[in-house]
């Protein structure tokens, strides 16, 4: 979508007759929309207000619709990876901070690598190619996230939002939960699992997705006899004409064995997850949990049961003592499968908490306050690992990360390991999440500045701590851009990260994102309100700021930042009164 103006007109911070004005475009000048719009009126779908990126930036801006005309993409935009590597990492905190959606992760690299399977194979080479955007969204998928995901902020979007590269995402990944879900229950149902769910690996859904769920299912089947030809296990022509044609695959043939083809696929996924991995580490590096070096405590222990040595031979009533740490219940004299009771041990020994139902690995993938992206070159040492299942009368299994094995393989401590307490070495792909406990706040982060003299209350400095740090991983290093950011989230709430704006605007939070047309739209207040989000929406929108990116002095970032990033109306005076906020925080 392109808009080509009828003559001189401007570009305002906000879709505000009287906002700040951004630029001005000359006539037929063409500007590229972003897929967001504002209505004209609450009975009307005729759009009055368009969100567009400014001329050669990555900077967006509003314009009124009747100024210009729409018309025909002469070539598609490159997409901005940045952006949409970071809206990928929210859009995986919010679904999963929906009660329904555990143990069916969203994973945001695997949405990443979706995207690169289909619309960018090459490093930098992602675009938006059409109105369903990089990740190739069917209209099946939009209209299945609107009408059946019960998911609260489906309210925020409409059937014509399919263009808001915001939605694609959102919907993309409520199918990969639900694709999720739809496998463990027919996986369960075919294993007749002793456990409630079988989880699947990301291998599994990147199986249903390249062919369709029943086949995924099938081929996850532990007695399945994988040196059968894939004719013979049932695929017609058609499917593996479509598999040869797609990236990776081009070696499939009908006498290819089941074996070598999921060998095959395990390396492209492998492949397409370490990429994933290097955007995110690469352009949202703050949004990577901040793990503490050393060895954790429940590793320590595991590493302590190990030496004993344990296993259902030797030592053995050392087991029951596992199931005895989780409060497990009578055993009735005989040891179910106790992968997920040693883990349980090691972390409750440790002093850490444990998650619903410790026994069953699947239970597993909701421990911590943070995941970690499975094509991670730095998987923390002691990171809970779940896997999808190896026996077909559990829900997978679970262990402790040690180190990366050859092959593309990690090696894992954990119980039920070959009926023992052992290392042992797993296929990446085969990995259903990592888990880790990660430090919330990262207290002292913003000691340089005197919040107290900048009038922030005692209980609320600690989100200035947040706000610092995340800034500073972001690549915001200098002390004015970081006093810039403070001092505007100074002025906007106070740091209180429940602060709300009168009515009727919609603003909330550290930076007060706005649900109507600023970066809070598609988020609900309570997503808002979560300071981790809140931040990182303000971070990528200043990430977008050229301005704010290469400001050199204080006054040059306040500018920057007030004017592209939180666009109040009053943009002169807001300046004066953040650059006084800034000052005393800097001491001045």
């Amino acid at each position: 979508m392109v808009y080509a103006a009828d003559g001189i007109k401007p570009v305002r911070a906000m879709p505000e007759l009287d906002s700040g004005r951004l630029a001005r475009v000359g006539p037929g000048e063409k500007l590229f929309g972003t897929g967001k719009t504002v209505p004209s009126a609450a009975e009307s779908d005729t759009p009055e207000w368009v969100e567009v990126f400014l001329p050669d930036d990555k900077t967006t801006g509003w314009i009124l619709a009747v100024d210009f005309k729409e018309e025909s993409d002469p070539a598609p935009r490159p997409l901005d990876e940045e952006f949409f590597v970071r809206s990928c990492l929210t859009v995986e905190r919010e679904l999963n901070a929906d009660a329904n959606t555990a143990p069916w992760f969203v994973a945001a690299d695997y949405l990443i690598a979706r995207a690169i399977f289909e619309t960018g194979p090459s490093a930098g080479g992602m675009s938006m190619t059409g109105p369903m955007g990089p990740l190739a969204l069917t209209s099946t998928e939009f209209k299945d996230f609107l009408t059946s995901s019960g998911l609260d902020l489906v309210k925020e979007f409409g059937s014509g939002d399919s263009r808001l590269l915001l939605a694609q995402i959102f919907a993309c990944g409520y199918a990969m939960s639900k694709t999720a879900r739809d496998f463990s229950a027919a996986s369960t149902a075919r294993s007749n699992a002793v456990d409630d769910v079988d989880v699947p690996s990301y291998l599994d859904l990147f199986l249903a997705y390249l062919i369709d769920l029943e086949a995924a299912v099938a081929l996850s089947d532990p007695a399945l006899d994988k040196s059968q030809t894939l004719a013979q296990f049932g695929f017609s022509s058609a499917t593996i004409s479509a598999l040869s044609a797609r990236s990776g695959l081009a070696g499939t043939k009908s006498g290819t064995t089941v074996s070598a083809f999921l060998k095959n696929a395990s390396e492209v996924l492998a492949r397409l997850l370490d990429s994933a991995f290097d955007r995110i580490k690469t352009l949202a590096a703050d949004e990577l949990p901040k793990i503490a070096t050393g060895v954790p405590p429940w590793l320590t222990i595991a590493r302590s049961e190990q030496a004993r040595p344990v296993s259902e031979t030797v030592n053995a009533d050392r087991i029951p003592v596992y199931f005895d740490a989780i409060k497990f219940g009578n055993l009735n004299g005989k040891i179910p499968h106790w992968c997920g009771a040693f883990v349980g041990f090691c972390v409750k020994t440790a002093g850490a908490s444990l998650p619903d139902g410790p026994a069953r690995a699947a239970n597993w993938k909701t421990w911590g306050n943070r995941s970690f992206p499975l094509g991670a070159s730095d998987i923390p040492l002691g990171a809970v690992v779940v896997l999808k299942p190896q026996d077909p009368k559990t829900s997978g299994h679970v262990a402790f990360f040690e180190k990366f094995a050859e092959n593309r393989k990690v090696e894992l401590l954990g119980g039920n390991q070959d009926d023992q307490v052992s290392q042992k070495p797993f296929a990446i792909t085969e990995i259903s999440a990592i888990r880790m406990l990660a430090e919330d706040l990262p207290l002292g982060a913003a000691d340089a500045f005197d919040m107290t003299k900048a009038g922030v209350k005692v209980e609320f400095q600690r989100y200035g701590d947040l706000i610092v740090d995340r800034f500073k991983r972001a690549g915001f290093n200098t002390r004015h851009q970081l006093a810039a950011a403070l001092a505007n989230s100074i002025r906007e709430s106070g740091l209180d990260p429940m602060a709300a704006s009168n009515p009727p605007e919609k603003s909330f939070g550290l930076f007060q994102c706005n649900q109507t047309a600023g970066v809070g739209k598609g988020y609900s207040k309570e997503q808002l309100m979560d300071p981790d989000l809140n931040v990182a929406l303000i971070i990528a929108e200043a990430r977008r700021s050229r301005s704010f990116v290469s400001a050199s002095t204080l006054r040059d970032a306040v500018e920057a930042f007030v004017k592209y990033v939180e666009r109040p109306k009053d943009t002169a005076g807001e300046i004066d009164k953040r650059m006084n906020i800034a000052g005393q925080l800097l001491g001045a």
